[in-house]
């Protein structure tokens, strides 16, 4: 049993890590085509503020489906929020 505990354990941070990676990769991939990601690191902003800068950037071409949008904002609210 305890076994089985580390393991659930081990396979939820794999989880996380990967949901992470996969994030970070969609920002480079979408919002780094037109700007450096200092740009997008240099302030911490609230979850409203990112979403108004990512509806922004669509209206000037990113292309981000809905989900996508989501992603991206519950992301950068979650490690460059404040």
């Amino acid at each position: 049993m305890r076994y089985f505990l580390i393991f659930l354990a081990a396979l939820a941070a794999f989880q996380y890590r990967a949901h992470a990676f996969a994030d970070e990769t969609l920002i480079k991939a979408k919002c780094t085509v037109c700007h450096s990601s200092d740009r997008i690191e240099a302030k911490k902003r609230s979850r409203g503020e990112w979403k108004r800068i990512v509806k922004r950037m669509k209206k000037y071409g990113a292309l981000l489906s809905g989900d996508e949008e989501k992603l991206v904002v519950e992301y950068l609210a979650r490690v460059y929020g404040r």
